[in-house]
């Protein structure tokens, strides 16, 4: 029998504009998820290598970062300016003093853990409303804006750091539903 197929949902612009506005980057707290949903949505990563991320495997100078994926296969995701920027704030003015080795910490310096990130996200999505928030969400936004921005398969699957190129068809699919809606709205009849 086949499986039935699952919708991924994305997040719209005016979501992540809500999201970004929550945000207080004045904070520690603030700045931290102003950087944590920054990261998520720009470069794609799985929560588990945002939380795993270290301090050594940042390169601001070439905009990216090492990532430890599943089965401990290592990758370099980029990022863009504005991340950046954002990163190097947290990173210079927020992120305590500290042994840990991690990029993200909780309040007393220790490495945030993944049900800690759950219980942020939660908070975040009901605040702004979007109960549906999660950390995966940016994961398929990325893939999605990326294929509609004019980005290629092969591409993606390197950048979401899948073993196969399957997985990253399924993105593929949300791409095409937006094709009659573009069609409708740039059709030149």
């Amino acid at each position: 029998p086949k499986l039935p197929e699952t919708v991924i949902e994305t997040l719209t612009d005016a979501e992540i504009g809500r999201i970004l506005d929550a945000c207080n980057p004045k904070t520690f707290l603030g700045a931290r998820m102003q950087t944590i949903i920054l990261t998520l949505l720009d470069t794609g990563v799985r929560a588990d290598e945002l939380l795993t991320l270290k301090v050594d495997g940042v390169d601001l100078a070439g905009n990216r970062f090492k990532v430890t994926g599943k089965g401990n296969k290592e990758r370099y995701v980029s990022f863009g300016t504005t991340t950046k920027k954002t990163l190097m704030r947290y990173l210079s003015l927020w992120r305590p003093e500290t042994d840990c080795l991690q990029v993200f910490t909780s309040t007393d310096g220790q490495s945030l853990t993944h049900t800690a990130l759950a219980h942020m996200l939660t908070r975040l999505g009901q605040k702004v409303g979007i109960p549906r928030l999660h950390a995966h969400l940016f994961r398929h936004t990325f893939a999605v804006r990326f294929l509609m921005n004019g980005g290629d398969l092969v591409t993606l699957k390197l950048l979401l750091g899948h073993r196969d190129i399957s997985t990253t068809q399924l993105y593929l699919k949300l791409t095409q539903s937006n094709v009659s809606a573009q069609y409708s709205a740039n059709s030149p009849v």
